[in-house]
């Protein structure tokens, strides 16, 4: 039997009754937290089913800038209407929706059972820098003075063996005297291990801050002591996932050519020509550059690379590398093109704050 589905929105006292409706009987959770016109309810024949919060005005952070995207605040089907598609419905709605509204990325946090057969896909990476209390006593002389800085310390029982700094150091802060502070608070605490989260890994639904290199002066003072640092993805080899960060593109063409705004490229005068497949889309960068001048330029005299709307996020955002794509997933294409790939979407370490692995026992 077929159903009637209507959207509506927390613009108006029906809809937010609705939205409200919903929570009830799935999770309560704030309305305010994104705009009326993106707070949706999902009607099945008159019947408020399923809620959406989406906040259209994030920005992720690249080296050269940042470009627009909305997060999923939170998404949910009342308990008694699951398993019917109604989840899958709103969320695919919604995303177009977006995409007609200019925006092409979606990003989330969330269940894998939930996303990825929706075509969204990892993109962070977690950091952290380990070392025993007794290590830190043993090349850091405790007795000497030492420069206040400041650290902020997690409550100590988040996790069971370590205790874990966040957002605790800028550059040019004391290193000895950062690792000595930690190692008060981890003694406090009954930890023989100190455990940072570094560099900064804030928690979902922000900038999403993305580094060239994660080894830093700090990290090598630790290292020489003796202490350990560990990079790892979002889905690390052999270990379940839980909840993640996830990214889905909407509009692979609007995507490069807001890619090519923020690098200031000019493909026309400098690169390899090429065709990038996104699953059924074409993007030809030369054209986005060029504009009218190449519009009558022959397609098929250039090279063809094509992936799919998975593999593209992952080369955008910096979590794969061209090089990963081509060994990795068999993608073959020629040198020139590598290097404009490479060009375009440069190689960086995106870090977020993955709860199960980094506040993990």
């Amino acid at each position: 039997m077929s159903m009637n589905t209507t959207i509506i929105t927390a613009e108006t006292e029906p809809g937010v009754r609705a939205l409200q409706e919903v929570m009830r009987r799935s999770y309560e959770t704030e309305i305010d937290s994104v705009p009326p016109r993106w707070a949706r309810t999902l009607l099945v024949d008159g019947e408020p089913t399923s809620f959406i919060l989406v906040d259209p005005e994030r920005n992720l952070e690249f080296l050269d800038g940042s470009i627009p995207y909305a997060f999923i605040n939170d998404i949910a089907t009342r308990g008694d209407k699951r398993g019917q598609g109604w989840f899958n419905h709103l969320l695919n709605t919604t995303c177009e929706d977006l995409r007609t509204e200019g925006l092409a990325v979606v990003i989330c946090h969330g269940s894998a059972s939930l996303y990825r057969k929706q075509g969204f896909c990892e993109f962070t990476y977690n950091c952290g820098l380990w070392i025993d209390v007794d290590r830190v006593l043993k090349h850091c002389d405790p007795l000497g003075s030492i420069e206040s800085t400041d650290i902020s310390v997690l409550k100590p029982d988040i996790t069971p063996k370590h205790m874990l700094v966040v957002e605790n150091m800028n550059q040019s802060a004391d290193h000895r005297a950062i690792l000595l502070q930690a190692a008060d608070h981890a003694r406090e605490s009954g930890k023989a291990s100190i455990l940072f989260e570094y560099p900064e890994a804030p928690s979902y639904g922000s900038s999403y801050p993305v580094y060239e290199e994660l080894i830093t002066t700090f990290s090598k003072y630790v290292l020489r002591m003796g202490g350990r640092l560990e990079i790892r993805s979002s889905l690390p080899d052999g270990e379940k996932i839980d909840h993640t960060d996830w990214m889905k593109i909407i509009d692979p063409a609007l995507l490069m050519r807001q890619v090519m705004n923020i690098h200031s490229i000019s493909v026309l005068s400098s690169f390899y020509p090429i065709v990038l497949e996104v699953d059924s889309v074409e993007i030809d960068p030369l054209k986005i550059s060029a504009g009218d001048e190449c519009e009558n330029s022959s397609l098929s005299s250039r090279e063809r690379i094509s992936m799919s709307h998975e593999l593209f996020a992952k080369l955008f955002t910096g979590f794969e590398t061209v090089g990963s794509l081509v060994h990795t997933h068999r993608i073959n294409i020629s040198e020139s093109s590598k290097s404009t790939l490479t060009e375009l979407f440069p190689q960086g370490w995106r870090l977020s704050r993955n709860e199960n692995w980094v506040f993990g026992s």
